[in-house]
């Protein structure tokens, strides 16, 4: 396994790595990564799997899930340790080269999910959002929340009997 999509990255991961964990801000990035990525391991005549981080606000309602997250982001958020998070990782010379659009778009989601790609919404919504990812080329995800009693619970009442359905989770007996 490895993480990273920067060049440097993608190029360790494609000569020794199985798995990659990509973290992208945006999922117009995710073409672009999964080109790259594959491309890259082809030539070493190898195919590595691609995974995403993300994190999941669901709902009943995709109104109520994006109030839940508009509350625990933007109300009770910790953007200290976002910045010090996003300096650690990428280092402080890093963080002051990104527009002040694109570090608040990366603090957001570092403050909402640890940085994983958001799933908001209703269950059909969170649905749909996975199998955008999948059709994309994503192999897999990994999903956490900001209650992960609750949003576990949730998600295996609510959401995996869709995914089961939709063909993108095997049934469990």
């Amino acid at each position: 396994m490895s993480a990273g999509v920067s060049p440097r990255g993608q190029q360790f991961a494609a000569e020794h790595a199985d798995i990659i964990f990509a973290l992208v801000h945006s999922t117009t990035m995710l073409p672009e990564i999964i080109e790259s990525m594959r491309r890259l391991s082809a030539a070493r005549e190898r195919r590595i799997k691609i995974f995403l981080p993300t994190y999941v606000v669901c709902a009943d309602t995709d109104a109520e899930a994006e109030a839940y997250w508009n509350y625990y982001v933007h109300e009770k958020g910790d953007w200290a340790a976002a910045r010090t998070f996003i300096e650690t990782v990428s280092g402080a010379t890093a963080s002051r080269s990104l527009t002040r659009e694109e570090w608040a778009s990366m603090a957001t989601d570092v403050v909402a999910g640890g940085g994983g790609t958001p799933l908001i919404g209703s269950a059909e919504t969170v649905v749909r959002g996975i199998r955008e990812l999948a059709d994309a080329g994503v192999d897999g995800i990994t999903v956490t929340w900001v209650n992960f009693e609750e949003g576990i619970d949730y998600f295996a009442r609510n959401v995996n009997p869709l995914l089961v359905q939709a063909g993108l989770r095997s049934a469990r007996e």
